[in-house]
């Protein structure tokens, strides 16, 4: 068995996806026990990204010691592709918890053109300060060095052997998916491997290499369809496609954006707006708030707006865009453990919750883009 410890909701089913997508038995869960069930896969969503820095350590260091006394010995800590989040903190708590000597970090994704060159992380052509990462609400990229990112860490080539440094995070230079199966080769029993997903697969490959991709992708019905797009990140290819199977896009007033007054009164009026047609698509789109209040309080808002529909109306597809978003709709909704049952594309996989098995849930990551064709056509 392999565990996966994800830091968000959809940072976990991204990685759920690609075993899925190998053939495994994967397991979703938000429920972290000493039981650990049967199945090739067992991926934990922890939502340390959401805490506080003492309290990811703290969870970090209760599930690492859960899993090294259930004599689980493959463990993955997947992090976010441009290490947002708390991820040195979790990765010494992990490290401490488990016994491993140290830990490879690969957080870039070369698939989607996210690398680390020279030590400096790359979106596209640009440096990380110069995309919008630059101003995520809670984990604004104030560097284009790696390390300056990660607060600490090793820069190490592809071609370096793996010092027998005690406690360190080695962190790499990658370009390509070819380099991040080199890096897989170094990991032994006493080193902790952690990053994205591409390097999760390469990893992946290592220990079953049996596993076959069978590069299943789906669409979306727009049949009692719900999209709430919690993320702040524009994707007009997805909003536009919307558009044109007439899907009623309603934004957030700015009142409520800006917590001038309760929401009370624009979520009935979204439960009567979807109950017209079935299909409503719920967007955030105003100038991005340099306060650390806002994302706290519009997950919650927006996790409202979902259970406030799903209450009152049949909803058949659920679509959340944002992995904060989407844990606090789990929460809302009483819903812990999920069946991987599609995907869409790299990183946005669909899922049926073992609670209610009449609803498939389509998650993305944020900051990830939609492929150009995502809806059913009818």
């Amino acid at each position: 068995m392999i565990a996966v410890i994800a830091d968000d909701i959809t940072g976990a089913a991204e990685i759920a996806g690609i075993g899925y997508d190998y053939g495994l038995n994967v397991l979703l869960t938000r429920n972290v026990s000493e039981d650990v069930p049967e199945c090739d896969m067992l991926v934990l969503i922890t939502n340390t990204r959401s805490m506080s820095k003492d309290e990811a350590v703290r969870q970090s260091l209760k599930i690492g010691a859960q899993l090294t006394s259930a004599g689980i010995t493959h463990i993955y800590k997947k992090t976010d592709s441009v290490l947002r989040g708390h991820v040195a903190a979790e990765l010494q708590a992990l490290m401490q918890a488990t016994g491993k000597r140290s830990a490879l970090l690969l957080p870039a994704n070369p698939s989607m053109n996210r690398r680390i060159v020279d030590g400096v992380y790359y979106v596209g052509d640009f440096p990380i300060t110069q995309t919008p990462f630059s101003y995520d609400p809670e984990f604004p990229a104030k560097s284009d060095s790696v390390l300056g990112l990660l607060g600490c860490g090793i820069l190490i080539q592809p071609e370096d052997y793996l010092p027998e440094q005690k406690d360190s995070i080695f962190i790499g230079n990658v370009s390509s998916e070819d380099e991040l199966k080199e890096y897989s080769r170094k990991i032994t029993t006493d080193v902790l491997p952690a990053g994205g997903g591409n390097f999760f697969k390469a990893y992946l490959q290592r220990i079953f290499p049996q596993a076959k991709s069978g590069n299943i992708v789906q669409q979306i019905s727009t049949e009692n369809l719900l999209v709430i797009c919690g993320s702040t990140i524009r994707h007009n290819t997805f909003i536009g496609e919307l558009q044109s199977e007439n899907i009623q896009l309603c934004n957030m007033p700015s009142t409520v954006y800006h917590g001038r007054i309760a929401p009370r009164d624009w979520i009935n009026g979204l439960v009567s707006s979807y109950s017209l047609s079935r299909k409503l698509g719920v967007v955030i789109d105003h100038p991005v708030a340099d306060d650390p209040a806002y994302p706290l309080r519009l997950k919650k808002v927006m996790a409202e707006v979902c259970k406030a529909i799903i209450d009152k109306e049949i909803v058949n597809e659920l679509v959340i865009e944002g992995g904060a978003t989407a844990y606090e709709v789990m929460e809302v909704l009483d819903w812990h453990t999920f069946e991987v049952v599609g995907q869409i594309a790299h990183g946005i996989i669909r899922l049926r919750p073992y609670e209610v098995s009449s609803v498939i849930i389509t998650l993305k990551p944020g900051s990830y883009q939609w492929p150009a064709h995502v809806l059913m056509r009818k």
